[in-house]
């Protein structure tokens, strides 16, 4: 950490012990002797625990999207069936990659934590990521759907696929005991990437075929 400011420090330092810890059970004494800095710098800083504990999940996310961004270097007008793709695979990269949340096993459990049992800094962070991250599926799943791309029919496609993606993050203790072969790594995610992107391709063409709403109902 010494390359970092004292900000970062008590960031990086931050994660770690929150993570760990959980909020009730970490002290900011805690955290300032772990990122080698004082007390009063996260008054200076963050104001408190409380904006510290913020802080730091803004951080995550922000992290998280900076390393691997929903469109992964894909343009607006690529077919919508490689764009599903990009976002998958970012989503499973976010979660796992090189530079994912996993990865910092502190980190990965708080993250997991603050989605399963949200704090009010949780509120922040969809309007500024979740929610903007749900408009891009949102619009990749209209355009797959075509005339069957009703607001309810677009909702539960967006949370099916994030569905897919999310299980393999949640669930992977249990996957890696039950699942034959089964791996965590760079090729696991490419692999799981493709197959949760033909899976989801499958069931949006099946309810464009079964859909034909009026076009008054469609998804705007």
């Amino acid at each position: 950490m010494t390359d970092l400011n004292t900000g970062e420090r008590i960031l990086e330092a931050a994660a770690d012990i929150f993570g760990q810890k959980g909020y009730k059970a970490s002290t900011i004494r805690q955290i300032c002797e772990k990122a080698d800095a004082n007390v009063a710098a996260v008054n200076y800083h963050f104001r408190d625990k409380k904006g510290l504990y913020q802080a730091v999940i803004e951080h995550l996310f922000a992290s998280g999207f900076r390393a691997y961004p929903p469109d992964m270097g894909t343009a607006p007008d690529d077919p919508p069936e490689k764009r599903l793709h990009a976002f998958v695979r970012a989503f499973f990269l976010r979660i796992s990659g090189e530079k994912g949340w996993m990865q910092f096993e502190n980190r990965g459990r708080l993250m997991f934590k603050e989605l399963t049992d949200p704090t009010p800094a949780l509120n922040h962070v969809i309007d500024q990521y979740i929610r903007p991250l749900k408009a891009v599926l949102a619009e990749i799943v209209a355009e797959l759907l075509g005339p069957a791309a009703t607001p309810d029919n677009v909702t539960r496609c967006v949370l099916s696929v994030v569905g897919q993606c999310g299980h393999y993050a949640i669930a992977r203790p249990v996957i890696e005991r039950i699942a034959r072969g089964y791996e965590s790594g760079p090729k696991t995610i490419d692999r799981i990437a493709r197959h949760v992107t033909a899976f989801s391709l499958g069931g949006i063409q099946r309810i464009r075929q079964e859909s034909e709403p009026k076009e008054e109902n469609r998804y705007p």
